[in-house]
């Protein structure tokens, strides 16, 4: 139906969830997956270099761990780890998208609404107003 679809993940509760989603519908659909986690960078002081938040064997885990929820269930399924400042998750993920030219986007959020994205910033509201492809946004109601 998609014949490929991007699923951004994290270590958060609405990425698993937007996981489960995804391995539903890909159960139906038969598309391939591309599991992408982005590893995000932060800066410990000013003008300093942008150092990874996250310890790369721990991103590896999530990645390998998701794939083999995919892989389970006869799906093909590929990881991807990525680089990234916290305000650029979104355009790694749409990048993804393009590069691999997926016909669905797949990600979670804990629904704290457009103010809050407005304020704080919102992956997933990002990547819902900036994709050129339909965006499946898995809301995480035990957490809002």
């Amino acid at each position: 139906m998609y014949n490929k679809i991007v699923v951004g993940v994290d270590e958060n509760g609405h990425s698993f969830e937007a996981v489960n989603a995804a391995l539903e519908l890909a159960k139906v659909t038969r598309d391939e997956i591309f599991v992408v986690h982005v590893r995000t960078l932060g800066t410990p002081s000013p003008g300093s270099a942008p150092v990874p938040i996250e310890d790369l064997g721990e991103a590896q885990a999530l990645v390998d761990k998701t794939v083999a929820l995919f892989t389970s269930e006869g799906l093909t399924a590929h990881g991807q780890i990525a680089r990234s400042t916290v305000d650029k998750v979104a355009d790694v993920l749409l990048s993804v998208a393009d590069t691999e030219k997926a016909g669905l986007i797949v990600v979670g959020t804990r629904g704290h609404g457009d103010l809050h994205a407005a304020l704080v910033g919102s992956t997933a509201h990002k990547v819902l107003h900036a994709a050129s492809i339909p965006v499946l946004v898995h809301r995480d109601t035990r957490h809002g």
